[in-house]
């Protein structure tokens, strides 16, 4: 783990999307000079390798880059993280002694996926993740969130709520949206207002309206469609960050 180079931050959490490997790159930023990613047994480590930053300073701000290089490669590998926590840092004192503290706070959580190679990811999509500022990095921490969840009713819903503050929260605007990255996605027309709406804006509206169709119908259309609509959003966010 690149052991010539002494300062680091690093963050890890656990994968079953990503094929065993790792990869370095360079980072141009104030505090980092390259991140080095591993996998191995279905564990991911994320390192920073860090300069002018010291023990007393606050790191916080690697959070937000952790943030971004997990969702990236979520995005571009559309592969599972689960998990992700800051782990362990060792970094200088400003009176030249050198710390080393191992933690276990959680601040993402899973991404569920097949399985990818970190050979496939383009790294300058990678840092340019790395470098969003809000809104982006607070859209790109709901998708993480969004897609954490096991259970596809509740991984839609979230992801649902992440396309809607994509498109000024307005339903007719997301509908717009996924059809301009789903051709194909199937239409109807709604029973209140007749307006034509998109197949996932119609299975919203039945979780959070009285439409008179049973729950169990309305999970299992999900549960049948969540792939094309994770897929959907997540080109939706590629461009909107």
């Amino acid at each position: 783990m690149n052991d010539k180079h002494p300062f680091f931050i690093e963050y890890c959490g656990t994968t079953d999307g990503i094929s065993d490997g790792e990869s370095i790159f360079e980072y141009q930023h104030n505090h980092i000079d390259s991140c080095f990613i591993r996998v191995a047994d279905s564990q991911i480590v994320i390192r920073f390798l860090t300069k002018n930053i010291f023990a007393d300073d606050d790191v916080e701000l690697f959070n937000d880059l952790a943030i971004g290089v997990s969702a990236s490669l979520s995005m571009q590998l559309n592969c599972s993280i689960n998990g992700l926590r800051s782990s362990d840092q060792f970094l200088p004192h400003r009176d030249g002694s050198n710390a080393r503290v191992v933690k276990t706070s959680q601040i993402s959580w899973a991404v569920h996926g097949a399985q990818r190679s970190l050979s496939e990811v383009d790294l300058n999509t990678l840092t340019a993740h790395m470098s969003v500022s809000e809104p982006s990095l607070v859209y790109l921490s709901q998708y993480l969130f969004a897609k954490s969840q096991s259970n596809p009713v509740s991984r839609f819903t979230m992801l649902y709520n992440v396309g809607l503050q994509l498109n000024k929260d307005r339903q007719e605007d997301l509908d717009i949206a996924i059809k301009k990255y789903f051709p194909n996605c199937p239409t109807s027309k709604s029973p209140y207002t007749s307006q034509e709406e998109t197949i996932f804006t119609r299975l919203r509206n039945e979780l959070a309206h009285y439409r008179s169709v049973p729950f169990a119908q309305t999970q299992s259309e999900i549960e049948a469609s969540i792939r094309d609509f994770e897929n959907t959003i997540t080109k939706m966010l590629r461009v909107n960050i």
